[in-house]
Formats: C-alpha cells, sequence, structure tokens
C-alpha cells in the first residue's frame, strides 16, 4: 500500500488519468513479479484495510483502476485479515461474508487464528511441504 501512496504522491502534480494507469501497471506488475518466484518462496504484502459502500472490507488502494480492475485480493491464496476479539488480537483465515479473507481448507485449522506471522508461514510450510535448506 504505501508502494501505491508514495507513487501517487509522487507524481500529484500531474493533470490526468495516466498516471492511475502507470500506478495500476506497477501494482500489477508487484503482483505478478511475487507469483512467478519459486514455489518454496514466500511474499508477505501487508496493507490497511477499507470498507467500501456495501460494508464490504478489502485492501486499502489508491483508485478505481486497481479496485474495479486487478482486485488485489484475486492474485493470492491466501488472504488474512487482522480483527479484535475480547480484546485480543487474531488473523481471520476464512470470510465472515463482509471481508476477502480466504486460505486453503484444512491450512489453518481454524477461521482465526493468533496474530502471528511466524506462525502463518509455519503452517504454510507444512501445508505445501516446504522444507527449508539447511
Amino acid at each position: 500500500q504505501a508502494v501505491l501512496v508514495n507513487e501517487l504522491m509522487s507524481r500529484s502534480s500531474e493533470k490526468g488519468f495516466d498516471k492511475f494507469t502507470d500506478i495500476g501497471k506497477n501494482a500489477w506488475n508487484v503482483f505478478n513479479a511475487a507469483g512467478a518466484l519459486a514455489p518454496h518462496r514466500r511474499v508477505y504484502i501487508l496493507t490497511h484495510p477499507q470498507t467500501d459502500e456495501a460494508g464490504k472490507v478489502r485492501m486499502k488502494t489508491v483508485g478505481k483502476m486497481v479496485d474495479q480492475t486487478l482486485v488485489p485480493e484475486g492474485y493470492f491464496t491466501i488472504v488474512l485479515r487482522t480483527e479484535k476479539v475480547n480484546g485480543n488480537y487474531l488473523f481471520r483465515t476464512q470470510t465472515n461474508g463482509q471481508d476477502c479473507c480466504k486460505s486453503p481448507i484444512d491450512m489453518f485449522g481454524d477461521d482465526t487464528i493468533e496474530n502471528n506471522l511466524a506462525l502463518v508461514d509455519t503452517h504454510i510450510k507444512a501445508f505445501y511441504d516446504i522444507v527449508e535448506a539447511a
């Protein structure tokens, strides 16, 4: 998200919509580069959420070009979202019907897990049988 905002702000004096097309293309390039890495490589993209007019929670972006054309969450197999439950921060692993959370069935074993990226990584490695090089 910071990459999108930095590009937008660095081009804020430009008139017209070409900059939004460029920002969308650059985001698309990042998503595709992440997907093209070797299977044992993991990329974590951290963003802020935004709620649309219909109450759906999704990745915050910098414009309709990225939102409507790219749908960033569609590029990823796993989309987690932090949620506060009874004073505890958790990761939501499956959608609640109003958000974009998703993960392969049985990867995490529950709709929420501890908010711990190392734990997420452990689950991903176990699910995909990824063995770290010694």
